[in-house]
């Protein structure tokens, strides 16, 4: 499967060296999760934002029981398209 997708990213981008796309897609994946590993939001121009909210401890009651527990703070990935890609995909709905 993955190397249908490296194949077709491939064409897509002009070049058939799939080994070279491999490597870009495998460099951008890296910078993306370094920056949110610093908690930092990494932009993609013209796709989106990637970035990690934190979520804090908080109270939570199991509704069978009533016990009160604590649920554990968390990060989580979040992606904001931008306004190209909503409009992209919004132009594409419009078409069915």
């Amino acid at each position: 499967m993955k190397e249908i997708y490296f194949s077709n990213l491939a064409v897509e981008a002009g070049t058939c060296d799939v080994e070279t796309t491999k490597q870009v897609y495998y460099a951008l994946v890296r910078q993306i999760v370094t920056a949110m590993g610093k908690g930092q939001d990494y932009e993609c121009p013209d796709f989106g934002t990637f970035g990690v909210t934190e979520h804090q401890a908080r109270r939570i009651k199991n509704v069978n029981t009533g016990e009160i527990s604590i649920a554990r703070p968390f990060h989580k990935v979040v992606f904001k398209p931008s306004d190209q890609l909503k409009n992209y995909v919004k132009r594409k709905n419009e078409n069915y």
